[in-house]
């Protein structure tokens, strides 16, 4: 990488957002800005643009599914990931198919905070 790659991370939860900032000093080829509302991410990706998008899956289902809609619109080829707990992934069918047809990637939430793990859900938006 020549220039840090710019991923933003939504996350509503402040205990999360703290544990993530530890972890990503750990990965400093990387620009993470972190915030805290779909609205913020929605300015922020208008204001400075980015490589890629984290976006904790607890949000409401339907402002996070219009969210996501309104980012593929603007940004068609912008690499998009949804943290989900596993059950959801097996439960809501519904939620699962419009992550399909958005080209939105749905990753467990367990575990990512290990360094190894966030370092690649972090390289693979860069890439894609």
């Amino acid at each position: 990488m020549n220039r840090k790659a710019k991923i933003l991370f939504i996350d509503p939860d402040e205990e999360i957002r703290d544990i993530l900032a530890k972890v990503l000093q750990s990965v400093p080829e990387f620009e993470i800005p972190i915030v805290t509302s779909l609205e913020e991410a929605s300015e922020r990706l208008a204001q400075q643009g980015m490589d890629g998008v984290i976006v904790d899956g607890m949000f409401p289902v339907d402002r996070l599914l219009d969210f996501l809609s309104r980012i593929r619109t603007a940004y068609p080829h912008l690499p998009m990931v949804v943290l989900v707990v596993e059950v959801d992934m097996i439960v809501d069918e519904r939620f699962k198919q419009a992550l399909e047809l958005l080209r939105v990637r749905s990753v467990p939430k367990v575990g990512l905070f290990e360094e190894t793990r966030l370092k690649e859900l972090l390289e693979w938006c860069y890439r894609h």
